[in-house]
């Protein structure tokens, strides 16, 4: 994880990078990331799980920070919905980076919602 975050260009543009040293404006900065896309839609790069070297991206639909996690150890956290297909609530300290993408959602979600298929008629008896 921490090899991750150092292979990361922390001055690339609108690319987040947590800050251990200042856990507080990290935050902060992370909370004004999230602003710059509908919905915080991005690209996040974290850890799935502890001790493991497997680093994952994934597209998200929605990303809302939040300073307290409200089980167990009390730590900043993000509620993530991963392309439709799943809610996660990752701990910041699993995160390598994120980059807000407002055009994600665009690409990801139909213009106009899938049409209403009727269903064929019922027999009334």
């Amino acid at each position: 994880m921490a090899a991750a975050r150092v292979a990361t260009d922390p001055d690339a543009p609108e690319l987040w990078v947590p800050d251990d040293t200042d856990p507080d404006a990290s935050f902060r900065a992370l909370l004004a990331a999230v602003s710059r896309a509908p919905s915080g839609s991005g690209r996040l790069i974290w850890q799935p799980f502890e001790d493991d070297d497997t680093i994952r991206t994934n597209m998200l639909m929605r990303a809302t920070p939040y300073p307290h996690f409200p089980v167990r150890q009390d730590e900043s956290w993000i509620d993530a919905a991963v392309a439709k297909a799943a809610l996660l609530a990752i701990p910041l300290r699993y995160v390598v980076s994120y980059r807000p993408d407002p055009y994600l959602r665009s690409h990801v979600e139909p213009e106009t919602p899938f049409p209403v298929i009727p269903l064929p008629p019922q027999d009334a008896e």
